[in-house]
């Protein structure tokens, strides 16, 4: 890989960190986290690390998740317009990333338990999102829990 492309890769990933630990969209949102919540994100298939909040803050681990919830796979390009607005609520945040998600830019998967995904605090991120986002949901047919939790099941790798 030229010198250029991993500097590029490594201020991308410098910036996400950033967005991760400093925008209040993001903080509000992974402030329903539990301690023991954690999700890896993966971009380029190259470059792992981990996400978890704890003790007030976004706690960031530059390694793969070995005990991770979610995995997030996305491209460098995909990160770029997510972390170039940083004035967005917490729903406009998650429907930038849910529209991600199901253009594909963006892949998830689910190595963990349902059940146990379900007590870390992942539901809280809907209370957050609000109204907006729940109808953001509603138009790709996750009108209610019961569908959401069937959609994340189908997410288990």
């Amino acid at each position: 890989m030229p010198h250029t492309v991993v500097m590029e890769q490594q201020e991308l990933i410098l910036q996400l960190k950033d967005f991760l630990q400093n925008n209040s969209a993001c903080t509000q949102t992974l402030s329903c986290l539990k301690p023991d919540a954690e999700i890896q994100i993966t971009v380029a298939d190259t470059l792992h690390f981990s996400v978890s909040y704890d003790d007030h803050a976004v706690v960031i681990k530059d390694q793969k998740s070995s005990k991770a919830d979610f995995i997030f796979s996305s491209t460098p390009q995909a990160i770029e317009t997510l972390i170039n607005e940083d004035d967005l609520t917490p729903a406009q945040l998650g429907i930038k990333f849910l529209k991600q998600v199901v253009t594909q830019e963006v892949s998830v998967s689910m190595p963990g338990n349902i059940f146990h995904v379900s007590r870390k605090g992942y539901l809280d991120i809907l209370k957050v999102g609000g109204v907006e986002f729940l109808n953001e949901l509603k138009k790709i047919g996750l009108t209610n829990i019961p569908k959401i939790l069937s959609k994340l099941r189908n997410l288990k790798n």
